[in-house]
């Protein structure tokens, strides 16, 4: 019969998984676990891997074209600014306002990026 869809089909019964098994975790306990599964598996692999010891290196993408993008959006922002700056001779408090709220975000990502390269060199 043709498989309509849904899960493969597991041909080889020693790689089928038919056991189930389930457990009970406090709210820090559940955050521990999942800080140390990688965003890109389920829970299920991030507990066999965990519980089983995969050797295998887990690989973390890092999406560096999200930050490139809001990098290339604020330095626009900041040269917006600059150019009027430079073109009235004056600055105004919104202005100012402005580049440190978008400098501030610059940081955070920095930041981010430095926690996910971080990560991967402690594991």
């Amino acid at each position: 019969m043709k498989n309509k869809g849904g899960r493969p089909v597991v041909e080889d019964p020693k790689k089928r998984r038919d056991k189930h098994i389930g457990f009970y975790v406090t709210s820090d306990e559940y955050k521990k676990i999942i800080k140390n599964i990688p965003d890109n598996l389920s829970l299920s692999e991030g507990f066999r891997t965990l519980l089983l010891g995969n050797n295998k290196q887990i690989y973390v993408p890092i999406n560096f074209e999200k930050y490139i993008s809001e990098v290339n959006k604020i330095g626009s922002n900041i040269n917006q600014i600059a150019k009027k700056i430079n073109t009235t001779k004056e600055i105004n408090n919104n202005d100012l306002s402005n580049i440190k709220s978008e400098i501030a975000i610059l940081n955070k990502m920095f930041e981010d990026i430095l926690t996910k390269l971080n990560s991967r060199i402690d594991s």
